[in-house]
């Protein structure tokens, strides 16, 4: 089972939030397309959470995207972003979902996740660690740390 579906049409965008979200843990699933998305829902091991920009993914967009979702997984939570000429300026007040601000980044992202109670599956890779520090007394030469 994924933890995330994310359904983001920019191939670049998709891609950067596909590995932040693996590098925090997630198993993420992620589609270019509205009817790629519904696919994946219909399967058995579907995710925990959908991840969606709003903006037209072929041919949807705005609330039916999100209508198209609750027909397959009427409970499945809801992170949405979108520009304000697909969405109102209101977001649909409904349980299990929740409007992500533009720009999303990934720190938004993450925090509305653990609201959901959703929980990365898998341990995250582990942060950046320089391979050497450099040393006060030693006139600044770089050793490697142990």
């Amino acid at each position: 089972m994924h933890d995330l579906l994310l359904l983001e049409p920019d191939d670049l965008l998709r891609d950067v939030l596909h590995h932040a979200l693996e590098d925090a843990g997630f198993r993420v699933q992620a589609a270019a397309l509205a009817g790629e998305a519904l696919s994946c829902l219909r399967s058995p091991r579907s995710a925990r959470l959908l991840l969606a920009n709003l903006d037209g993914a072929d041919g949807l967009a705005g609330f039916a995207i999100i209508d198209a979702v609750r027909t397959e997984r009427p409970d499945l939570p809801i992170l949405y972003h979108a520009s304000r000429r697909t969405m109102p300026d209101t977001p649909r007040c409904a349980p299990q979902m929740e409007r992500l601000a533009r720009p999303v980044r990934l720190l938004d992202v993450l925090q509305a996740i653990g609201r959901f109670g959703v929980s990365p599956g898998r341990p995250s890779v582990a942060p950046f660690r320089p391979a050497s520090v450099p040393c006060p007394g030693k006139g600044g030469q770089r050793h490697p740390l142990p």
